[in-house]
This record gives C-alpha cells, structure tokens and sequence, in this order.
C-alpha cells in the first residue's frame, strides 16, 4: 500500500484538533494545555505524526481558529469552525 495515500489531509488533522476542543467543553476564548492535543499522536498506528499536528495547528492559526503564541504551551480556541 502506498504510505503518502494513507495519510491523513490537513483538513483532517485541523478538524481533529477541533474535535479535541468540543470534546473537552472548551468555548471560544479558552484554552487547552498543547501537551493535551498529544493525545492525537498517541496509539498503534498513531492517528497523526507530530509534523502532521504541527502543520495543522500553524494552519488553523493562520486561518485564525487557535492562537498559540498569546500563552506559549496553551492553544487557545478564538473561533471553533466545523465541516458539516
């Protein structure tokens, strides 16, 4: 099987880091430990690699969902965006 074609879009991590917020409670304004979004590269095969989550966070900052550099080590959720 071909590796590239098996990993995860962008889009999916981003929506993955969203999902964390809503799963945790976490409303527009709060925050979550960054050491909390670890859970996404955790498990056998692990669901992102850390280059993936990376990437995804600097792009959903950029899009100005989440702010990580207000409060380094705390990803703060500034507007939750969801695909229907």
């Amino acid at each position: 099987m071909n590796e590239a074609a098996s990993l995860p879009t962008l889009e999916i991590c981003e929506q993955a880091i969203l999902d964390t917020f809503a799963k945790r409670g976490i409303r527009p304004g709060k925050g979550i430990q960054s050491l909390d979004l670890l859970e996404l590269t955790i498990g056998n095969p692990p669901p992102f690699r850390a280059t993936e989550l990376n990437a995804a966070l600097d792009s959903l900052q950029k899009k100005g969902c989440i702010d990580t550099v207000t409060r380094p080590g705390t990803t703060i959720l500034l507007e939750a965006r969801r695909r229907e």
